[in-house]
């Protein structure tokens, strides 16, 4: 009988850890972003802290095995992942903190260790614990052993699974990680005497109920007004102000310093931002604009100002997150258009069955500010030019500087678009070259531009090489 119960919850340890981890990748990412780097770090060091967890716990459970001590174990494994609830409320002030001295790279290691080191340590001891309890009632120590690790395995299998299809996307982090909770301090109930795990089961019941209806208390701003979460992207409505002319604005943001659109709380839907008023100078280089494409909907901003200033062109918009569409419903004015297609789709899968666009617009971002590498690189760029008609050019928004520290990115883009296109050209939209900062992209099929860019010294980026997440970490 106890047989089944100790295997059972091995399972769910393993369920447990994959669960952690990849809500993990969800709570960083608003402060640090969910590029190359983080997972890299993210994953090692959840790694590290599950070791140091199988050695811990063998050593534990050679010291006198008991149910009920395993009991406590699972039920401590509970407490340490409601806990990371309310760690997360100091996690904008411990990122800030740490960027500002150890980096990207350093940020993710100090940050994960602060919310995730306890309990993948505790998680892991599980295993080896479990293994010990089984081992004193058969003889049989490698099937015992393989069929253990097989069931953890399998646990991690269906967690990720889980997590990541239904868990995150239906529930949202919070409620993910309560949920887990909730889950271990239930398992521990086969191994303990009912009151103390009822104890704690009232105070994870506390901690989820709390991060529900208190939301607001575990982000870095005050002035958010809802957020959302998909398999895709964690998203914050927050209200402000423009800095430029001080009118107040709703901003649709993935991160604290990464805003994905805005517009005027005033419903003057004209454009806040000055680089997507750029894309409406795509007529200075093709006249006769009929078809456009636009990839990275966002909030919809540009689509819909550019039906306004072109009153004769139809426009698909390829945005990979339906959520993005959802909410530009509802709270940007998004309408219906016979002359707007909407795609829920990647771009670049998109353009392989497309074509004949006059102009593409590309402002395409990931939640950390960083452009999505495989639309970056010179087999996209190929694919941009052959969707392009005869006389099309392509508009690209990208952040960094032209010279010095932030000019790592631009300078190899720059090099991957004129390795495909005659005629390139860059616009920044800042007073100085070496300051970060939106800078535009233009290239041409057949027009020559007025002031075309010199060669890029740098290597161009291919779906081979294409390492746009570290370009970028230094100014993200």
């Amino acid at each position: 009988m106890m047989n089944w119960k100790l295997r059972l919850t091995v399972f769910i340890g393993g369920a447990s850890v994959m669960i952690v981890e990849l809500v993990g990748s969800r709570l960083v990412a608003p402060f640090l972003g969910s590029s190359l780097i983080v997972w890299t770090t993210l994953i090692g060091v959840i790694l590290g802290a599950l070791s140091l967890g199988y050695w811990l716990g063998g050593r534990l459970a050679d010291n006198k095995a008991t149910i009920s001590r395993f009991g406590l174990l699972i039920l401590a494994s509970a407490v340490t992942v409601a806990a990371v609830l309310w760690l997360s409320l100091y996690l904008g002030a411990v990122s800030r903190f740490a960027l500002d001295w150890l980096g990207v790279a350093g940020s993710t290691v100090l940050c994960t260790l602060y919310l995730f080191a306890l309990p993948s340590v505790v998680l892991g001891m599980v295993s080896p614990y479990a293994l010990k309890l089984s081992l004193k009632t058969t003889d049989f120590t490698g099937r015992i052993a393989g069929s253990l690790y097989a069931l953890s395995t399998i646990g991690s299998i269906v967690g990720t699974f889980a997590a990541g299809f239904w868990l995150i996307p239906s529930l949202g982090s919070f409620k993910t990680l309560a949920f887990v909770a909730l889950v271990l301090v239930l398992s521990s109930l086969m191994f303990l005497r009912r009151w103390p795990a009822a104890l704690v089961l009232v105070a994870v019941l506390y901690t989820g109920a709390t991060t529900l209806l208190l939301p607001e208390k575990f982000f870095a701003y005050q002035s958010v007004k809802a957020e959302w979460e998909s398999g895709y992207n964690r998203l914050f409505l927050v209200s402000g102000s423009d800095r430029e002319t001080n009118r107040p604005i709703i901003s649709l943001m993935s991160g604290p310093r990464v805003a994905q659109s805005a517009r005027f709380s005033d419903e003057d839907n004209d454009l806040v931002f000055e680089y997507t008023k750029f894309f409406r100078r795509a007529k200075e280089w093709n006249s006769s604009i009929d078809k456009a494409l636009m990839i990275g909907g966002g909030a919809y901003s540009v689509p819909r100002d550019f039906l306004k200033h072109q009153p004769q062109a139809v426009i698909d918009v390829v945005e990979i997150d339906p959520l993005y569409t959802k909410i530009a419903r509802e709270h940007f004015n998004l309408k219906d258009s016979e002359r707007m297609n909407i795609y829920h789709e990647d771009g670049r899968i998109f353009l392989s069955s497309h074509g004949g666009y006059d102009v593409i617009l590309l402002d395409a971002f990931n939640n950390s500010g960083s452009v999505p590498f495989h639309l970056a690189t010179r087999e996209a760029i190929q694919q941009f030019h052959n969707a392009l008609s005869d006389d099309g050019v392509i508009i690209v928004n990208m952040i960094g500087s032209i010279d010095g520290k932030g000019s790592r990115f631009i300078q190899a883009e720059l090099a991957s678009y004129q390795a495909v296109f005659p005629f390139v050209a860059l616009y920044p939209l800042g007073a100085k070259s070496e300051l970060i900062q939106n800078i535009m992209l233009v290239a041409s099929k057949q027009n020559v531009l007025p002031q075309t860019a010199p060669p890029s010294p740098a290597r161009v980026l291919t779906d081979d090489w294409a390492p746009v997440d570290y370009f970028l970490s230094d100014i993200l």
